[in-house]
């Protein structure tokens, strides 16, 4: 096959924006799936104002939204087509969505009123929209608050975990103290690793923002997923990093600098050494590229 030759319908659609009264049905069919999902979309956004494990989601369609707006110069010269396994999709997202709401499962209903929007694209303006424009659809997920069956059987664990490797570094910087369980006993004070502190919440949080430092970040497939990756080893670092540096200044000042620092100003400190970290991350993984990538001739 000739590596120049090309397909002229191709061309044609990349040659210019596509008017938006192409996507008047996609909007329509939009706004309808919003208003019939309104009650899911309505407690998502009460847990995000309530709940502090997930008020990032409060910031997720407006992100969403402005990462489809970047990339409208790449998908707005697809010209919207029909994609039938994308209809089947949305069809099987809209059964998901009756069933759950029979039974009353409420991650169920979110799920298939998130996953609705994605089928729509793809089922109204076909796989090569969907194909340039997945990442805000997929972004969209993030926003579903985890069912707390399984929020619950994460934060324990976690709590132990987050206290013991603090321990094994305030241990190696010569900090006197003992462990049991989830609690720290200094000398003239206890720090007790709380579900606030366990790193769950610091997780969720983190895994939004690596992804969306990810793609803003980081071209091609590979890249992207290998930045992501490091995300959950990242949240549980700043948050051990938390603990310690608590923990010394119970240690070694006053064990109200613990109270006064956990409660005020743990949260910055988590995002400041996870975003220090994504950008050390990122850049190596740029650096290595360049290094390995082959050189033209």
């Amino acid at each position: 096959m000739d590596a120049t030759s090309s397909d002229p319908q191709a061309e044609d659609s990349r040659a210019a924006i596509v008017p938006s009264s192409s996507y008047a049905h996609f909007f329509i069919a939009f706004g309808v799936w919003i208003a019939a999902t309104f009650p899911a979309w309505w407690t998502m956004a009460e847990d995000w104002w309530n709940d502090p494990n997930y008020s990032h989601g409060l910031l997720i369609i407006p992100v969403a939204l402005f990462f489809l707006w970047r990339g409208r110069k790449d998908w707005g010269r697809i010209r919207p087509q029909t994609s039938y396994p994308g209809l089947l999709f949305f069809a099987g997202s809209a059964l998901l969505y009756l069933a759950g709401t029979a039974a009353a499962e409420h991650f169920s209903v979110r799920f298939a009123a998130v996953a609705g929007i994605g089928a729509l694209a793809w089922g109204l303006l076909g796989w090569p929209f969907l194909r340039r424009a997945w990442f805000p659809f997929v972004f969209l997920f993030f926003a579903i608050p985890w069912p707390y069956v399984i929020y619950y059987k994460l934060t324990f664990p976690m709590q132990l975990f987050s206290t013991r490797v603090a321990c094994a570094v305030l241990d190696f910087l010569g900090v006197s103290l003992a462990r049991q369980g989830n609690i720290i006993h200094l000398p003239g004070y206890s720090l007790e690793v709380v579900e606030a502190c366990s790193g769950v919440r610091s997780m969720l949080s983190l895994t939004t923002l690596g992804a969306a430092y990810a793609y803003l970040t980081q071209p091609g497939y590979c890249r992207p997923w290998l930045l992501f990756a490091f995300a959950v080893p990242i949240a549980l670092g700043a948050n051990v990093v938390r603990l310690v540096i608590t923990a010394v200044g119970a240690y070694a000042w006053d064990p109200k600098i613990a109270q006064d620092f956990l409660h005020e100003f743990s949260g910055l400190l988590v995002f400041a050494v996870a975003l220090i970290t994504f950008f050390i991350l990122g850049s190596l993984i740029s650096w290595t590229d360049r290094k390995l990538r082959p050189s033209l001739p």
